[in-house]
């Protein structure tokens, strides 16, 4: 009683996982510099891995997204045209009862993290 719930179980992929994010219409979902989105999100897919020996399961299947948060916007480094980063941050909820963390970054979606 009167305590803050145990965080969930969160595994951080050690190299973000590709992706595609698709509205409604099946259009692939994108941010403005503003912040505005092309649609609303509404299912997701991940990409099979480039690389020798690498292998994500369940890449091509469509996870259906029930609730989502965001875009979080963010300019990282800005100062430094070498090292700059934007990037738009979303949190996605499946049916299956998972968190996901995504990012966007020059029209780039990738997995980074998921809350068990």
């Amino acid at each position: 009683p009167k305590r803050w719930p145990a965080l969930a179980p969160t595994t951080i992929f050690p190299e973000p996982i590709p992706a595609k994010v698709f509205a409604a219409d099946g259009t692939l979902v994108s941010v403005t510099a503003r912040g505005e989105l092309s649609g609303a999100p509404s299912a997701f897919e991940l990409q099979p891995a480039q690389g020798a020996g690498v292998q994500v399961a369940d890449s091509n299947k469509l996870y259906p997204i029930s609730s989502w948060a965001g875009p979080w916007l963010t300019a990282e480094r800005w100062w430094d045209p070498a090292t700059e980063s934007r990037q738009a941050r979303f949190q996605f909820s499946t049916a299956d009862t998972r968190a996901w963390l995504f990012t966007l970054s020059r029209n780039t979606w990738q997995a980074q993290a998921t809350y068990d």
